[in-house]
């Protein structure tokens, strides 16, 4: 690495280092497969119904008017995990309270 005109070896071999560990930590993530809990889904899923039912058939256009980012929302549907906050925010939005919500699973 160069600073200030002089080359320094040691900075340039440490962050070579780091960009190695970087890339073989990259490849291991890759490699792992996350397992996504069952009932996470059937949230994603009862959150996508609500949504439809309200007539949005589009998640963006409900994330936005929810003040949700189109990703956070996204994942919500998909059954990845998410904050308790976000969902309560989506739920006041359909004007559908914790109990109304969870008593749909007595169905599932």
């Amino acid at each position: 690495m160069v600073r200030f005109g002089v080359y320094y070896p040691e900075i340039a071999s440490m962050n070579q280092d780091k960009k190695r560990g970087a890339r073989n930590t990259q490849g291991n993530k890759k490699d792992e497969i996350e397992e996504i809990d069952p009932r996470i889904v059937i949230i994603g899923q009862e959150l996508r119904k609500l949504r439809m039912e309200k007539g949005y058939t589009n998640y963006e256009h409900f994330a936005y008017d929810s003040g949700l980012s189109r990703n956070q929302y996204w994942r919500l549907e998909k059954g990845q995990n998410f904050k308790i906050s976000s969902l309560l925010r989506i739920l006041d939005n359909h004007g559908v309270t914790l109990k109304e919500f969870f008593e749909r699973f007595d169905e599932i």
